[in-house]
């Protein structure tokens, strides 16, 4: 008992002369417990004390480093300069050797701040580094014990469905189009791992940012992934609760044009997406007159973007959901038209009384109906079936006057999306019914006004000297044509490197300039195209002997 007392005593005071001795080395001195003793290993002190500095010191410089981009990334947004820019390059580059003592969410929030400003800056090595660390640390810290579907378990990263998307999207909005091989392979497996853990909303997003991605690095496990994701979200649209947008059906069409619109299981599912929300816009009227025109502008608007994006992707939408479309922007301009104008009509059919409609005053408000009002004569029903005048300008007189008030108005997105449709379908679509093929016709008859043709004077100078009087006229007042031989219908254009561009088989034209060539060539039209970017670099001389042999001369 003497001896278990003293020996306790010893040890306390042990404890007290270390205790005192760590105190006045601030804590640098490390110790070793064994058998109850504490004891001090002289041989381990300089190499331990040396670690723990370099420690402190890693930690240190891992704190400045972040303190730095938070300072040059918040200096930036406020004004951001050349200088600031630099100094945001440098702070993010100054990350990289402390990269791995980055927990997930500092690597977030780096990733966060580099998508924010990517239209402006690109750190294409900082973003890989960052993006090859999160799928790492992501793809390690997995969940199994959660079942999605019965009798089938997901590997599942503990709430970190956001960061799988998060990282997705960064691959779009930084614009990487370059990245290894394997980065690609294991953001698809973990993508794969975590797809029936997104609602609706989050995957529309990912189609978006899968067929993004395939469209750059051609990854066929990629294209497999967004046929599953394509298929989930048209799945989960139609669950209780889950409202679709005209714009999530817009992403799910460019996403399905990424794989070449191959599946007919998931062109039916956005059909019939489609078709249910035009339902629904039959139900869904306003009583108020000012709301009613307001939302029916929205709707058509949406409708028109909607049908042109179809039309341009090549998705097989079908012709009764075409001329739905179509039918809800007709209603509007005649709403529209005969709700905001005045317009002549007789309040007897024998009797030659007349009397005139007033502007409702609750319409004075809207945006689009500023205009000078106008007295014009009442045009015939689109409800019947054989005009009474035989011009189809006397019929549909409604359609063409409200698109031009809507131009007037500074609706130019509106009026010439709808010209732009009915070209696509007057050169696709022959199953449409006369109302819808009537209007269209009427569509093509409205002509905008004020719309300034652009002058290329180094070419139809080029052009004089061969012998051609060049003029640039409009066609169906929808795309300009540097007209050079008028009867015989021949054309020459120039377009610029955004439009046009070699490649391996050839030149590839945007969605825009394909329609235009394709129109004229329908309409009788043959020419010769001219890439702005290799006619700036040619001499006068090589210019003449380019455009001979476009023209064939």
């Amino acid at each position: 008992m003497d001896h278990s007392l003293t020996r306790l005593r010893h040890v306390g005071a042990v404890i007290s002369r270390n205790r005192l001795v760590s105190r006045h080395t601030s804590g640098l001195n490390h110790y070793i417990l064994f058998h109850g003793i504490i004891h001090r290993d002289p041989a381990s002190i300089r190499p331990i004390e040396r670690g723990f500095a370099s420690s402190h010191a890693t930690d240190c410089s891992l704190k400045v480093a972040l303190d730095n981009i938070q300072k040059n990334y918040e200096s930036y947004l406020g004004t951001p300069l050349p200088v600031q820019k630099k100094q945001l390059k440098q702070s993010w580059k100054s990350l990289l050797p402390y990269l791995d003592q980055c927990d997930e969410s500092e690597m977030v929030k780096v990733l966060r701040g580099l998508i924010t400003v990517s239209k402006r800056i690109r750190s294409p090595l900082v973003h890989q580094s960052v993006v090859l660390k999160l799928i790492k640390n992501l793809s390690t810290d997995r969940d199994v014990t959660q079942v999605v579907n019965p009798g089938s378990e997901v590997d599942h990263c503990v709430s970190d469905e956001a960061k799988v998307a998060l990282v997705l999207s960064s691959f779009r909005l930084c614009d990487v189009k370059h990245s290894t091989r394997d980065i690609i392979d294991d953001l698809v497996s973990l993508a794969s791992s975590t797809l029936y853990r997104w609602d609706f909303v989050t995957l529309v997003d990912v189609c978006r940012d899968l067929s993004w991605i395939y469209r750059f690095y051609h990854h066929e496990p990629c294209a497999t992934l967004l046929r599953k994701a394509l298929n989930l979200a048209c799945d989960s649209a139609t669950k209780p609760g889950n409202v679709v947008s005209r714009k999530q059906l817009i992403t799910l069409m460019k996403a399905m044009s990424a794989i070449g619109n191959d599946s007919v299981t998931i062109t039916n599912k956005v059909n019939h997406l489609v078709a249910t929300l035009l339902s629904k816009d039959d139900t869904d009227i306003p009583t108020d007159i000012t709301q009613r025109l307001e939302l029916q502008y929205r709707r058509s608007k949406g409708n028109v973007h909607l049908l042109y994006v179809a039309l341009v992707s090549g998705f097989p939408v079908k012709t009764g959901l075409i001329q739905s479309l179509l039918n809800s922007v007709m209603q509007f301009c005649y709403d529209y038209f005969t709700t905001t104008c005045k317009f002549w009509k007789s309040t007897v059919s024998y009797m030659p009384q007349h009397d005139y409609n007033n502007i409702d005053p609750r319409v004075h408000n809207l945006l689009y109906a500023k205009c000078p009002n106008k007295v014009i004569r009442l045009p015939g029903s689109l409800e019947k079936e054989k005009p009474q005048q035989t011009k189809l300008e006397e019929r549909y007189q409604v359609v063409i006057a409200a698109l031009n008030r809507l131009e007037h108005n500074n609706k130019h997105a509106f009026c010439r999306g709808i010209k732009l449709c009915s070209a696509h379908l007057r050169m696709m679509n022959g199953e449409l019914d006369d109302r819808t093929r009537a209007f269209l016709a009427a569509v093509n008859a409205y002509k905008p006004e004020g719309l300034i043709l652009q002058q290329y004077p180094e070419l139809f100078a080029a052009l004089r000297q061969l012998g051609y009087k060049p003029v640039p006229i409009l066609i169906d007042g929808l795309f300009q044509v540097n007209c050079i031989d008028h009867e015989g219908r021949m054309y020459c254009q120039m377009y610029n490197h955004k439009q046009a561009r070699y490649t391996k088989r050839g030149i590839t034209y945007n969605a825009q300039v394909a329609l235009e060539l394709s129109y004229l060539e329908a309409a009788g039209w043959r020419g010769a195209v001219i890439l702005y970017t290799e006619w700036q670099r040619l001499d006068d001389q090589s210019r003449l002997k380019l455009l001979k042999e476009r023209l064939n001369i």
